[in-house]
């Protein structure tokens, strides 16, 4: 494996850790209590990681991850739409750092 690839690797698997942290405070549907361990969302944000990069905008992204929980959480109040706005916004700013990050290291 080329370290170009290791380092794509490597920057895929801090942005899923720091999202699965992310959801994890912003616990859009209350699914995590003190007895239930964290990483609820794991399912959620392998469904949502690729939609980041492939969304023209943060309203577009937002609706798609309301669909993904709407999706996954079938019967649920998922909550305002203004909580996926939020996600959508930190999710494409921590992509957009990410990239950048692997821009320079491809550059240099």
């Amino acid at each position: 494996m080329s370290a170009e690839n290791e380092k794509i690797q490597r920057l895929y698997a801090q942005y899923r850790a720091w999202f699965l942290r992310y959801l994890d405070e912003v616990d859009p549907i209350d699914l995590l209590i003190e007895e239930n361990p964290g990483n609820e969302y794991s399912p959620e944000v392998d469904r949502i990681i690729p939609l980041v990069a492939k969304a023209s905008s943060t309203s577009e992204l937002a609706s798609q991850i309301t669909q993904v929980f709407a999706h996954m959480f079938k019967g649920i109040n998922i909550g305002p739409a203004e909580v996926y706005e939020r996600i959508a916004a930190a999710a494409r700013e921590k992509w957009r750092a990410l990239r950048e990050e692997l821009q320079v290291g491809v550059d240099t």
